[in-house]
């Protein structure tokens, strides 16, 4: 019986003097096993089990459980021959970009004069029109920083445009990229497939706030000119009021968070020399912002108790002729006085 390829396949040794052997009648073109006994010296038994279980499950057909099976013994013990039959066994069950990453890589190994080089190069060369290739390419919308990740494999921008070896069935992309959300594409290729595929990120989301600097509330209410009903400007009162409490209890929290740094830069920085360890330097960065939000935050909860506590007092005017406001704050707290004639 005459094949189109050589019939055989070597065993874990990695002695470049191995046997061949004729296929199989059911297979043509077959990997066969040289029989078991045959391992290098020294190699794992545990490899060697598992690699003999391989032989046996590729034998029934069970390809899932002998590649499995193959790939541990490679790795429990490298060698030649478990790439090789690992290989083959991707190949049987579908896998045709795993096989033929597999027989490139034994290809690469193997030194020219070992006769293990040309069958590896030749199911390679078998394999290369069968393997689908998938390209992915930014659309035009895509913002700088995208990436992709094709199957949990993050690819960074050096994948983009180049036709990569997928295996036969569906792929999952995820696109991403900064300040956007992810995207996910799903992909499906026959054998021998090129597809080329326009990715991009999802929708903007909101941008991060300035490092260190709290979100400070502003006040967007304003007092209504004139006598609006009781009870509505009551509400208003209400509400503006807890957001300038809000913001005193801000700009106290910052004025702690000052005298604290404040603290830290005595400790750690030295006033004759004019320097600092990296705690007193941290500290002189930091202190100012929080100063800044301190300032803000009693700015904010001044105003906002002051116009609050006059809206809630002029609800019931008729019973107070003069109302006097005052509102003041600093690191240490907020305040606001309310004097009222009758």
């Amino acid at each position: 019986m005459t094949t189109s390829r050589p019939a055989v396949l070597p065993t874990r040794t990695r002695s470049p003097r191995w046997r061949r052997r004729l296929a199989p009648p059911l297979v043509a073109g077959a990997i066969v096993l040289a029989p078991a006994g045959v391992f290098a010296q020294g190699s794992a038994p545990a490899a060697e089990a598992l690699f003999e279980q391989g032989r046996r499950d590729m034998a029934r057909g069970e390809y899932d459980l002998a590649c499995q099976e193959f790939r541990d013994s490679d790795q429990l013990d490298p060698g030649v021959g478990a790439k090789l039959n690992l290989a083959n066994c991707e190949e049987r069950r579908g896998r045709l970009a795993t096989a033929w990453e597999l027989f490139t890589r034994v290809e690469a190994e193997l030194d020219p004069t070992d006769e293990r080089r040309a069958l590896a190069r030749e199911r390679r060369q078998d394999l290369e029109p069968r393997v689908p290739r998938l390209i992915l390419v930014l659309a035009k919308d895509a913002p700088s920083g995208t990436v992709a990740e094709l199957d949990g494999a993050e690819l960074g921008a050096s994948g983009f445009g180049v036709p990569l070896p997928v295996d036969p069935g569906a792929h999952r992309l995820i696109v991403s990229a900064p300040n956007r959300s992810d995207r996910t594409v799903e992909v499906a290729l026959r054998v021998g497939q090129r597809m080329t595929v326009a990715v991009s990120p999802g929708q903007a989301t909101a941008a991060p706030t300035s490092e260190g600097l709290p979100v400070v509330p502003e006040v967007t209410e304003t007092p209504v000119v004139g006598r609006p009903r009781r009870q509505h400007t009551a509400k208003r009162g209400y509400a503006i009021g807890s957001v300038g409490a809000a913001g005193l209890v801000l700009g106290s929290v910052a004025g702690l968070v000052v005298l604290d740094k404040k603290r830290t830069a005595e400790k750690h920085c030295d006033s004759e020399t004019r320097t600092c360890d990296q705690a007193g330097v941290d500290a002189n960065r930091v202190g100012p912002r929080w100063a800044v939000a301190s300032t803000i935050g009693f700015a904010v909860g001044a105003a906002g108790l002051g116009i609050g506590t006059y809206l809630v007092l002029t609800s019931d005017s008729a019973a107070r002729t003069k109302t006097v406001l005052a509102a003041g704050g600093g690191p240490a707290g907020g305040y606001v006085t309310v004097d009222w004639q009758f």
